[in-house]
Formats: C-alpha cells, structure tokens, sequence
C-alpha cells in the first residue's frame, strides 16, 4: 500500500467523522522525542506505529502495534496475542507494506 493512499485513508475517516486534526509537514524523523519537538508536543500525547512480523507456515504475516510515544512495546504480549514469536519487521517489509521509508534507527528499538 502506498503511503498516498494510507495518508488519504486515515484523512478521510477523520473527515467522515468530522475530528479536528492538523496537518504538520516535516521530514522523516527517527524518533518520537525528536518529532514531538517538530510538532510541538511532549512523547506522551503522540503514538508510535511499529510494524511487527511473525511467520505461520513459512509466510510472513504482520501486525501493526500502536503504542503511546512514551511507551515501548512489550513484544512478548504481542506474541502472547498472536501464538508467534514476533519481531520488528524489516525495513524492506516496511516500506512494501506501508510505502513509508525508514531509516536504520528503527532497527535498534528492540
């Protein structure tokens, strides 16, 4: 799914259900201390969005955790919920399934 697509997704159910919300344009950041600053919030009231893997008969399959920008994910209850050992999901996985483009910081979270 291309990123276009996600960002007029989520704008759309926003405007559906008539939220207020703001848009703040920044480039990519690898953290959320660093982005809150851009968008002038404290970590608490932003989320972080990680994309986890797991395999079941030798597919990958994913999950996407949403978690508060304060907060870090506790991976063994991800697993717990899904009966796989999950993990954070690659770069390469990243951006095929989401169309967003990370950069390497994102592999040291874990």
């Amino acid at each position: 799914m291309e990123s276009t697509v996600i960002y007029e997704y989520i704008v759309n159910k926003f405007n559906k259900k008539s939220l207020q919300y703001r848009e703040v344009s920044h480039k990519p950041e690898g953290s959320c201390e660093a982005i809150s600053k851009i968008r002038g919030n404290i970590p608490s009231q932003a989320a972080k969005a990680l994309l986890m893997s797991y395999k079941v008969e030798g597919d990958y399959l994913f999950c996407l955790c949403v978690v508060p920008g304060d907060k870090k994910l506790d991976v063994k209850k991800v697993a717990k919920l899904v009966g796989k050992k999950v993990k954070m999901s690659s770069i390469e996985q990243v951006k095929d399934k989401t169309g967003c483009v990370l950069r390497n910081f994102f592999r040291t979270l874990f």
